[in-house]
């Protein structure tokens, strides 16, 4: 199992934990003597705490499980405590979608579009990808909503259903997902389908203009704080797996950089 620990933004080490390892240190190799002799006061991140543009307090321990991970409870050994506030980004962003906003094909825990994405607009991040299991349910909808952890919202829709509902259905599914989540006054870019194998010679051009219509009307219904971001160009050509469907790394950067140019603007300060 791949895992990768962080002291804040920094990455400290990638992982790779063998069948029955179950231990992540959290101290040890961090405290190279010339952070501390830096700080002048013995702190082990003092320098790193200095650094332009970090999200996270250095001192904080983050661990980022691969995509494929499977995590079971997790205890604690020795003095640990929970994150607080002031260590945190003060805004959080919550990326919906399928498993292009999960993370399937990033090579690392933070190399996927949502996690680029969100560090690139100075936010936390909270990813509900489902692969291969995006089909914008009313209960995740509502769960979104109900939800009072996230300050904005990022909605990947349709690539899931595309192949099992007529456009006419998908869209009714679609404005009543949006509408659901867009009931809780809070910034929604409705994202429409990555570049997909539609777009390609031999795909269906038309279903996968209908589709993203869809999502286009159902932002423009559900309000002034919802917006429609559509990507139908994102990644480009290059940044596809094989499958012309998910992303390679460099299409993953390429459409977590091109996205923040996009929202930034519309977020409030």
């Amino acid at each position: 199992m791949r895992a990768e620990l962080y002291l804040g933004d920094f990455l400290v080490w990638p992982m790779m934990l063998s069948p029955g390892e179950h231990d992540i240190p959290l101290a040890g190799k961090y405290t190279w003597n010339w952070l501390k002799s830096h700080s002048g006061d013995g702190s082990p991140t003092g320098l790193l705490r200095e650094q332009a543009g970090r999200r996270f307090d250095p001192e904080l321990r983050r661990i980022l499980f691969h995509f494929r991970a499977s995590v079971g409870p997790v205890r604690t050994r020795g003095e640990v405590t929970p994150a607080r506030a002031e260590q945190l980004p003060a805004r959080t962003l919550l990326c919906y979608g399928s498993s292009i906003t999960q993370g399937m094909e990033a090579l690392t825990a933070a190399g996927s579009y949502a996690p680029r994405l969100a560090r690139l607009l100075g936010l936390d991040l909270l990813n509900l990808g489902f692969g291969g299991s995006a089909h914008l349910e009313p209960e995740i909808a509502a769960h979104i909503a109900e939800r009072k952890d996230w300050h904005a919202a990022t909605l990947e829709l349709g690539i899931n259903l595309v192949g099992s509902l007529e456009p006419d259905a998908f869209a009714q599914r679609a404005r009543a997902f949006v509408a659901a989540v867009a009931s809780a006054g809070r910034p929604v870019f409705c994202l429409d389908l990555f570049r997909y194998f539609d777009d390609f010679p031999g795909g269906d051009a038309g279903r996968a203009r209908a589709c993203r219509q869809a999502v286009a009307e159902a932002a423009a219904a559900a309000g002034p704080h919802v917006r429609h971001v559509p990507i139908g160009g994102l990644p480009g050509p290059e940044g596809l797996c094989a499958d012309l469907l998910h992303p390679s790394p460099e299409g993953m950067e390429e459409m977590a950089r091109e996205l923040a140019v996009r929202i930034r603007p519309l977020l409030a300060p």
